[in-house]
């Protein structure tokens, strides 16, 4: 593993110095669990919008006694030896085909640990592919673009880790949905060949944008049924047409959606009815989830169940008898012949 860290840190520092800044993050992991029972082509997801998926496709997929290696991913997460996806016999029309949603990124690289398989020279020995190709394609209806056409892979006994930078691929960044395809996988012979691949990992760099909430910002107490105005400032390197609001009653550990608004600034928010000291106000990059600001402290979200309340505030006082006085023994009933 030591070996594959340095390559992998060492590509990272080319990476910085070619132009992509900011702070690398996974976007999605691909582990395919931790034995031959608990198998999965299902994703771990690291702060990404919706679900990616990861197929592998025809050929002789085999599950079982195929073992993968542990690794460290970008985010710092130790995963240890399980499974690999692999095949019994890969051929040039076996594919993998990951979907992901990149809203909210830019800056990503691809990178896999792989096997292919070469034992003995005879005619009947395991010969994995040499080499493979890679498309991508935006949205569902897109056409394949050609990444890499014949990209070499190394045919022995041992692993190896193979990293993608596609930082050059704008068109593949910030979109709701993008596929990579990673095909061809060419043996250059007509023996049976075993090809292992594991520990997929996409990273990303998160869309730069700040968001600072101004009010409800900690202290207040709302009254249930209010409108309040929720604000909030922003600065971006990127367009943010609307945020999402969210409340929380229980100081954070749970959120409540309000809805996603045009980015103007300020909101006008029903104030739910409910009775809490703990409440928070969340406001979010409707784009990218991370770029986000909360309340600098709790406020308070409070019902009044007064049927007199004449002033609206939630006590009865001299203002609300004040108020009553003012418009004692007056009628309201202009069609009422005892009205003066």
């Amino acid at each position: 593993m030591a070996g594959r860290c340095g390559l992998f840190c060492l590509i990272s520092m080319v990476s910085i110095v070619s132009g992509v800044s900011g702070q690398v993050a996974t976007m999605a992991y691909w582990d395919f669990g931790p034995d031959s029972v608990g198998y999965t082509e299902q994703v771990l997801i690291d702060g990404i919008a919706g679900i990616p998926t990861l197929a592998i496709q025809y050929g002789d997929k085999d599950h079982n006694g195929k073992d993968g290696l542990d690794y460290t991913d970008q985010g710092e997460t130790y995963h240890a030896a399980g499974r690999a996806g692999a095949w019994n016999n890969v051929n040039s029309s076996s594919d993998i085909v990951i979907t992901v949603n990149t809203t909210g990124w830019w800056g990503l690289t691809l990178r896999w640990d792989y096997l292919s398989e070469y034992e003995g020279s005879g005619v009947d020995d395991k010969r994995g592919p040499v080499s493979f190709d890679m498309d991508y394609k935006v949205g569902e209806t897109g056409d394949w673009v050609e990444l890499l056409n014949n990209e070499p892979l190394i045919r022995d006994t041992a692993w190896h880790g193979s990293i993608k930078y596609l930082h050059s691929f704008s068109a593949i960044e910030n979109e709701p949905f993008v596929q990579f395809r990673i095909y061809d996988l060419s043996r250059q012979d007509e023996s049976g060949g075993d090809f292992k691949i594991d520990n997929i990992e996409l990273t990303g760099t998160p869309v730069t944008s700040s968001i600072t909430v101004l009010a409800p910002n900690g202290g207040e107490n709302l009254m249930a049924g209010d409108v309040f105005e929720v604000s909030w400032t922003y600065t971006t390197g990127d367009v943010l047409d609307s945020v999402t609001l969210d409340y929380s009653i229980d100081n954070g550990a749970n959120w409540i959606e309000i809805g996603t608004v045009p980015n103007t600034g300020v909101y006008a928010w029903e104030v739910p009815d409910v009775d809490s000291l703990n409440c928070l106000i969340r406001v979010s990059n409707a784009a990218n989830q991370q770029a986000n600001d909360t309340s600098n402290a709790i406020f308070r979200i409070f019902q009044c169940t007064l049927n007199y309340d004449l002033t609206g505030d939630c006590y009865i006082d001299l203002n609300d008898l004040a108020l009553l006085a003012s418009e004692w023994l007056l009628c309201g009933d202009v069609l009422d012949p005892r009205c003066p």
